[in-house]
């Protein structure tokens, strides 16, 4: 009935490339369209290819070998989460690379 965290985990892999000191941010949009933001989250804005300047729920950085699956765990603890539909996407580079919604009922 109440939930005050939000767990996430997910796997990267690309064989073209190297990064290192890479960053992803992570955009979750609420079931109202907002997007979740906290400062305590290193929550901003970075600029996108597509769609221009757009905020951030929260940013990883890591360290990226060419043909790695590298696996990335984050958490986010708020006081409440709101019952509905949220949609959390990846970014790299100003490029959406992954996209799924969770449903909280």
């Amino acid at each position: 009935r109440k939930a005050n965290k939000f767990v996430g985990s997910f796997i990267l892999q690309n064989n073209f490339n190297e990064y290192p000191n890479a960053e992803i941010m992570i955009v979750i949009n609420e079931p109202d369209g907002h997007i979740l933001q906290n400062s305590n989250w290193d929550s901003g804005t970075f600029e996108t290819k597509t769609e221009g300047r757009k905020s951030y729920t929260r940013k990883m950085k890591f360290d990226y070998s060419k043909g790695d699956q590298k696996t990335l765990i984050f958490s986010l603890d708020f006081d409440t989460f709101e019952k509905g539909t949220y949609i959390l996407q990846i970014w790299h580079n100003g490029i959406m690379i992954g996209e799924t919604t969770k449903i909280l009922s």
